[in-house]
């Protein structure tokens, strides 16, 4: 790295923008988020249910991030 300052070459540099951005997830609240074999075993067993259709989702729907615009530079 310090040879490349000698010579004079520079290093280039990535820039990331990014507009608009949405992260949604959706999660277990309170006890059944909790990472137990009995929560394991309850959550896929209501995982499979859900798939058949049998069963409603009980998952939060929970908003990370809204409508959120920026730049990452990386510096030293």
């Amino acid at each position: 790295m310090h040879g490349v300052r000698v010579v004079g070459i520079e290093i280039p540099t990535l820039e990331v923008r990014f507009e608009n951005v949405n992260v949604d997830a959706e999660a277990h609240e309170g006890r059944r988020a909790l990472p137990t074999y009995f929560n394991f075993f309850i959550n896929n067993a209501e995982s499979f249910l859900n798939y058949l259709h049998l069963l409603p989702s009980r998952k939060r729907h929970l908003r990370i991030l809204e409508d959120v615009t920026g730049i990452i530079k990386p510096c030293r």
